[in-house]
């Protein structure tokens, strides 16, 4: 796994502005703080997301196809189609998040925290929710739940 390691000073600041049509497929961002970042168009592929922060970031047609988001904070962030295939999501906390229109076939959420969540028009199909948390969470137009 190829490592980008995020300084203050390394000219990447996704609080400023949109990032759009980047590959970090396989790149280790762990414990990364992005939130309100805003990304198009964006490919993370075996990405690690690991314990990230990713509150209140945009993801608009990103593929996240076998990323590690294991921890990782997405409170009150907005993926609209978006590719989860495969991805572990074990113990994020998705608090009051937005997922529209996201494949999420085979991702893992076990332990997630999906509070208040609006997952809608998604594909669910041999999702793991194993003990994650849900209460209040909305999944009208999803399927295979």
């Amino acid at each position: 796994m190829s490592q980008l390691t995020l300084t203050s000073g390394s000219g990447f600041d996704a609080r400023k502005g949109t990032i759009k049509d980047v590959v970090l497929s396989g790149f280790d961002l762990s414990g990364a703080s992005m939130r309100k970042g805003h990304f198009e168009n964006c490919t993370f592929r075996g990405t690690s997301f690991k314990d990230a922060d990713l509150t209140l970031a945009n993801f608009i047609n990103c593929d996240f196809t076998d990323a590690n988001l294991e921890g990782a904070t997405l409170n009150n962030a907005h993926l609209s189609t978006c590719n989860l295939t495969g991805a572990n999501l074990r113990r994020s906390v998705l608090i009051e998040a937005l997922l529209d229109k996201v494949d999420m076939t085979k991702a893992v959420l076990a332990e997630a925290r999906l509070h208040y969540a609006e997952i809608t028009n998604c594909e669910c199909v041999d999702v793991d929710f194993t003990d994650a948390a849900v209460s209040g969470a909305d999944f009208r137009g999803s399927r295979s739940l």
